[in-house]
């Protein structure tokens, strides 16, 4: 069973499908990689493009990992801050 963590990362707690409308240069970019994506797979021969997705899909699950292992990171460190703020509250720190 995935984690609260994992739902809310992989979109099935909230997905955020406003992304290229709150972004209009992620929508730009995004087009702009498709297109030339489609230009160099008409100049590769059959091997190439083989090749040339092959490398895409293994870059893909990398920066899936990369990404998942960072937003683990950041959210544990931003519970980790919660926790000592609300440790913390109430308490005098001695200092004037």
């Amino acid at each position: 069973m995935p984690s609260i963590l994992e739902k809310l990362y992989f979109g099935d707690i909230h997905m955020n499908s406003e992304l290229p409308a709150k972004y209009p240069a992620y929508a730009e970019a995004n087009e702009m990689k498709e297109i030339n994506h489609e230009k160099l797979l008409a100049t590769l021969n059959e091997s190439e493009r083989d090749h040339f997705e092959k490398f895409l899909e293994a870059d893909g699950e990398l920066k899936g990992i990369e990404h998942y292992n960072t937003f683990a990171y950041a959210f544990r460190l931003g519970a980790l801050l919660m926790m000592e703020i609300f440790a913390c509250n109430g308490q005098a720190s001695g200092k004037s």
